[in-house]
């Protein structure tokens, strides 16, 4: 039951998620601050991604020596989408039910191994229990790590074979 300071929710019975969103969004200060620059600043990582990869699609640099480099921004475009989605997912609130069903539509059409994914994932049937916590550690502890690693090996990369320029630069 919701007792926080967002009055018109106050007695209603909602989500360990929901309430703890809610509870950094108002009773925290700065909370919904922190909330809006960190989906500000992924929205602008995203598009910084592909940015990067317009910039090098346009210099060839997704040719050798420099394939990995392309595959690597590729794969962090991938990733930044995931992020986005189970970060969409956390709030347990309406808009997050979208998403969900997105991932589950997703998730099942996936030719033979589909059904045991979802089975895997949402641990019984949609929506289940167990979905906003496995999301939650794929948003806070995975897809980070993975990200900080294609980072580090794409900056290990461009190292070894430099920056590709434009003609004539």
């Amino acid at each position: 039951t919701y007792d926080g300071g967002y009055t018109p929710l106050r007695g209603v019975q909602v989500s360990a998620a929901f309430d703890s969103v809610m509870r950094i969004s108002f009773d925290v200060t700065g909370g919904l601050f922190i909330r809006q620059v960190h989906h500000w600043a992924a929205l602008i990582f995203a598009a910084a991604i592909v940015l990067q990869l317009l910039r090098m699609f346009l210099t060839g640099a997704f040719r050798r020596p420099r394939r990995s480099q392309w595959m690597i921004w590729v794969t962090l475009l991938a990733l930044a989408m995931a992020a986005g989605e189970t970060g969409k997912i956390l709030p347990d609130d309406l808009l997050s039910g979208g998403s969900l069903w997105l991932i589950n539509s997703i998730v099942l059409s996936i030719p033979v191994v589909g059904t045991y994914l979802h089975q895997l994932l949402f641990g019984g049937a949609f929506p289940g229990q167990d979905i906003v916590p496995r999301l939650y550690w794929a948003h806070v502890l995975v897809l980070p790590l993975l990200v900080a690693g294609l980072l580090a090996v794409r900056a290990r990369l461009v190292r070894r074979h430099g920056h590709t320029r434009f003609p004539g630069a």
